[in-house]
C-alpha cells in the first residue's frame, strides 16, 4: 500500500519502481519519462558532461544504439504496458529547454498509455523545469496518490 512521486530523473525512478509492482500510485512531475524520445539521449549526453565534468556518458546505461535493450529497460515508454492497476499522474510544463523536452516526452508517454487502456491523470501548464510548479504538482496529485493507497 505504498505510493511515490517524482520529480526530472526522479519522475522517472518512480514510474520505473510503479512498473515492477513496487507502488499503487506514482507521480511523475517533469520526468524522464520517454529517455529515447527525439533529442533526449543528447540532453542527457549534455546534462552528465556539463554536471559530471569528464564523466563519460555513456557510463549511465551505454550508448543509446548500442545498448538499446538496456535504455529500454529503463525507459518508462517502455515499460507501460507494466503500469496497469497504478493510479498514474503525469505533469510537465513548457517554458525552457529542458522542461519542453520533459513536456514532449510526457505527452509521448501519456498517449502511450491511452494506446495500451492504461488510465493516467496529466496536467501540461506553461512553466519551467523547477520546484516552484513541482511542488504545486505534488499538492494536485497527493489527493489521488492518498487516495490509492486507502489514506485519505
Amino acid at each position: 500500500e505504498r505510493a511515490v512521486a517524482g520529480y526530472s530523473m526522479g519522475g522517472q525512478g518512480a514510474m520505473l519502481y510503479a512498473a515492477k509492482g513496487y507502488f499503487k500510485a506514482a507521480a511523475s512531475f517533469s520526468g524522464a519519462v520517454h529517455i529515447l524520445a527525439p533529442g533526449v539521449p543528447q540532453a542527457v549526453m549534455a546534462g552528465t558532461s556539463i554536471g559530471c565534468f569528464g564523466t563519460d556518458w555513456k557510463r549511465i546505461w551505454g550508448d543509446p544504439e548500442e545498448q538499446r535493450d538496456v535504455w529500454r529497460a529503463h525507459n518508462p515508454y517502455d515499460q507501460a504496458d507494466r503500469l496497469k492497476g497504478v493510479e498514474l499522474y503525469v505533469a510537465a510544463g513548457e517554458g525552457d529547454l529542458v522542461e519542453d523536452l520533459a513536456n514532449r516526452a510526457a505527452r509521448s508517454f501519456a498517449a502511450r498509455l491511452d494506446e495500451l487502456g492504461v488510465p493516467v491523470r496529466t496536467h501540461f501548464y506553461r512553466g519551467g523545469h523547477n520546484h516552484t510548479y513541482w511542488q504545486r504538482e505534488l499538492h494536485r496529485a497527493y489527493p489521488s496518490l492518498m487516495h490509492a493507497i486507502g489514506a485519505d
